[in-house]
């Protein structure tokens, strides 16, 4: 995590922020995202992620692909375009819902 020190003398114009919540449970990735609004605010954000709900909310999304982007628009136009993100969207809800499904009938 980054240190208020950090923030209060370096104060960056510009965020890469790479897999930053990819050790995260859904809950604390959740949890972390709603609190990032205040830290880049007015900032340009660079977010490098496979969990797609890391993404969700950027303004553009670029899909890369053996190097090359593939894809570039909002999560809402990549999902209408119906390509990789797309496909890899659809993967990722299924996979959550299967994991909501079997933490519920687990017994303990």
């Amino acid at each position: 995590m980054l240190t208020p020190l950090f923030w209060r003398y370096a104060n960056p114009r510009i965020l890469i922020f790479d897999e930053a919540t990819s050790a995260l449970d859904d809950e604390s990735q959740s949890e972390i995202q709603k609190n990032m609004a205040r830290i880049i605010a007015n900032r340009t954000v660079i977010t490098i992620a496979h969990r797609l709900s890391t993404v969700r909310h950027c303004h553009r999304i670029a899909v890369i692909t053996q190097g090359r982007v593939t894809e570039l628009a909002s999560h809402d136009e990549l999902l209408q375009l119906n390509g990789s993100y797309a496909r890899l969207w659809q993967q990722q809800v299924h996979f959550n819902q299967n994991k909501s499904t079997l933490t519920k009938t687990s017994p303990l």
